[in-house]
């Protein structure tokens, strides 16, 4: 049992039998008791500073204390919020896009997705992306889920987006550092990629999956 545990567990009151298990001395705590050791507190924040600031993160240093009292340095990278969507096609296909990444100076096969303007709506911002990136709308739009990318570095939260009757209505609308093309392929090909291990876009893969058990949810395929 880890030392800090062991302290937590002899400082600790009786516990009734349905709250733990014994295996000769050594106690297992269970979520009900390990709730009780750490409460939903927080850590505060004795001061903050900016290391770096570009058009696209700022990364910020804070200093803070612990629960248990100790004080640590923690680096946050701010990022505005990012919108995603799968687009199907009335053939039951979907709409993506192979996009030139420079960090690992691969292409890369994607949902289109891209920074929340600020004070946009997360909706608003997919059907941009989706316009801008591909040049095609849907004509409804359901939002699947939310996540956060990394919530150990960075506080950028994700939402996730499923559109139908996904249509080619205009031209691309692309910013200088995006290299791309759109690609439409069969939704159940796509998901042998994700579990083959070929498609290894985070945000990419959890829209699909979501996307899977929205569309066998609904009984859309």
């Amino acid at each position: 049992m880890p030392l800090y545990f062991q302290k937590e567990y002899q400082n600790s009151k009786p516990l009734a039998s349905k709250e733990c298990f014994v295996d000769w001395g050594r106690v297992w705590y269970t979520w009900r008791t390990m709730f009780r050791i750490f409460p939903k507190r927080k850590w505060d924040v004795l001061g903050s500073t900016y290391k770096l600031k570009t058009p696209y993160w700022q990364v910020r240093r804070d200093r803070c204390k612990t629960l248990r009292g100790h004080k640590v340095d923690y680096y946050v990278i701010e990022r505005q919020d990012a919108a995603a969507i799968v687009a199907f096609t009335a053939k039951h296909k979907v709409v993506l896009v192979r996009q030139y990444r420079h960090p690992i100076k691969e292409w890369v096969l994607e949902a289109p997705a891209g920074l929340i303007e600020q004070g946009e709506n997360p909706k608003k911002a997919a059907q941009r992306e989706l316009a801008e990136e591909t040049g095609y709308a849907v004509d409804a739009l359901k939002l699947m889920g939310r996540f956060y990318l990394a919530p150990g570095i960075i506080d950028q939260r994700w939402n996730l987006y499923i559109g139908f009757n996904a249509k080619r209505v205009g031209g691309e609308n692309r910013d200088p550092g995006e290299d791309m093309e759109v690609v439409v392929m069969n939704f159940d090909r796509a998901l042998q990629m994700v579990t083959r291990g070929s498609l290894q876009e985070i945000d990419t893969v959890l829209a699909l999956l979501y996307a899977k058990d929205y569309v066998r949810k609904h009984g859309l395929l």
